[in-house]
């Protein structure tokens, strides 16, 4: 995705729900689109992590997870290294729906900004920040 005034547009991975996440997100105002929309509920459970992530970045979406674990796994990070991909996970795993929402919201204009970074990135995303995920590949 390259810089522009475009609002940035997100595909939600499956960790983050179907419903909690994407509907507050989208009553806030994002562009979002679950992975279970996109491929619908039976097939989204068998597209593999690189699939969505090679997916999300073709079409210019950045991609928000629950797992910042896919910054450091191999097949994953060579993933968003070859697919200049933009990911914001959340930098614990054990949090609820409505805490990701919350922590989505509050990092929201920092999200954007690096919604237009120069890829790959892979952010963590805190209750009142974002944190550079150092990345495993190359």
């Amino acid at each position: 995705m390259s810089p522009s005034s475009e609002p940035p547009q997100f595909l939600t991975g499956r960790g983050l729900g179907s419903h909690i996440v994407p509907d507050g997100l989208r009553a806030a105002g994002w562009l979002v689109v679950t992975i279970d929309e996109r491929h619908g509920p039976q097939v989204s459970q068998g597209v593999s992590d690189v699939d969505w992530i090679h997916d999300a970045s073709i079409r210019g979406e950045c991609l928000l997870t629950k797992d910042a674990a896919i910054a450091s796994r191999p097949a994953e990070a060579m993933a968003i290294y070859m697919n200049d991909a933009r990911a914001f996970a959340m930098a614990r795993a054990n949090v609820t729906g409505p805490t990701m929402l919350a922590w989505f919201l509050a990092n929201e204009r920092s999200i954007h900004r690096m919604a237009t970074a120069r890829p790959p990135v892979v952010m963590a995303v805190g209750p009142d920040h974002l944190r550079r995920r150092r990345h495993a590949y190359p």
